[in-house]
């Protein structure tokens, strides 16, 4: 702690910068897992160095500002999503001045975030399964070729007449004779 301190200053600005950087940092965008996972993680962290700087009780844990603001970062689906995780733990129905904290948002950003780790393994499993059905089903399919005899049949309409009976069959060049 004397050393984060020398480094940094007070843990309550030491906290600040840490505020402010994830503050300043870029907004999360829709369907930007990487992104999301890493605003989750940093999060985490912050909550975790609050508690030990300041203790469970701390101010800076317990800003509902510093949530809201955190939030803003979010897509309207992830606030909409963490309200409803609120509302079902009644957190939202209290008459307290601040229903919810940084650990609030770290639980739920946990959450989130494994949720769609779990989502992402399972569409990655899905589309490599359906692409070794659809190799094994290639294989398994015989490419074939279908030969079909046109030569009894000739459209002389659409041939010369010197090159018509050349495409004929001996037989069917000289006409059946009647006196045989």
């Amino acid at each position: 702690m004397i050393a984060l301190q020398r480094q940094y200053g007070q843990p309550h600005q030491l906290a600040q910068s840490e505020i402010a950087a994830l503050l300043n940092s870029p907004d999360i965008r829709v369907g930007d897992a990487k992104a999301f996972q890493s605003f989750a993680l940093n999060v985490d962290l912050l909550v975790g160095m609050l508690l030990s700087l300041e203790g469970p009780q701390g101010r800076e844990l317990s800003c509902t500002g510093h949530v809201d603001r955190l939030l803003s970062k979010l897509p309207k689906h992830y606030r909409d999503s963490f309200i409803e995780h609120l509302q079902l733990r009644g957190r939202l129905h209290t008459d307290s001045l601040n229903p919810y904290n940084l650990h609030d948002l770290a639980d739920w950003l946990k959450v989130k975030a494994e949720a769609q780790r779990l989502s992402t393994k399972m569409v990655q499993r899905y589309q490599t399964e359906r692409l070794q059905v659809s190799l094994e089903a290639r294989r398994e399919v015989q490419p074939y070729g279908c030969l079909h005899r046109t030569s009894s049949y000739i459209n002389r309409a659409n041939l010369p007449p010197q090159e018509a009976p050349a495409m004929l069959s001996p037989s069917q060049r000289d006409p059946p004779s009647i006196l045989q």
